[in-house]
């Protein structure tokens, strides 16, 4: 950085027309309006250098608060990045998941709907067999009114000794 400032004092001093910048123009200092301009040239190259020194020293605050401030940026885009990285696996997670419930809900759909056909054809068994069961009980019933009706009476039984009586 003293580089720089030693360059912006000579091109300060050449401005100001001080007796360094071209030595052609140098006064003597022997004379009093030369002393006086030199110490002006001298005060204000001293201003100069104070100037470009307060610069600098700007400068290098705006340098370290702009690297702080990339950092700061990079940071987050890294960050951003990776958020953005986590929010693409969860929505793949998510339609994973989504795609999933989709096919139980149709699983699980298709076997209540067996299961149900299944309860109606239990039922329906169920009726038939009850039906039959009445029907069952009917014949029984039939039946045996029939075999009761076919049944001969039987005859009464003489009262006798022996058999045949003569007369």
């Amino acid at each position: 950085m003293l580089g720089r400032g030693r360059v912006a004092i000579q091109h300060s001093a050449a401005l100001t027309g001080h007796p360094r910048a071209d030595p052609e123009k140098r006064l003597d200092p022997r004379s009093g309006a030369g002393g006086e301009q030199r110490e002006q040239a001298e005060r204000e190259l001293a201003d100069a250098a104070q100037t470009v020194e307060d610069l600098e020293h700007q400068l290098d605050g705006v340098k370290g608060e702009l690297a702080a401030t990339q950092a700061h940026l990079t940071e987050g885009l890294a960050q951003r990045q990776s958020q953005a990285v986590e929010l693409a696996q969860f929505r793949e997670r998510l339609n994973a998941a989504e795609q999933a419930a989709r096919m139980a809900r149709e699983q699980h759909t298709a076997e209540l709907k067996q299961l149900r056909d299944e309860l109606a054809k239990a039922q329906a068994r169920g009726e038939e067999a009850a039906r039959m069961h009445g029907e069952l009980d009917t014949l029984r019933a039939q039946n045996d009114a029939l075999l009761a009706a076919l049944k001969p009476a039987k005859p009464a039984k003489p009262s006798g000794k022996g058999g045949a009586t003569s007369t």
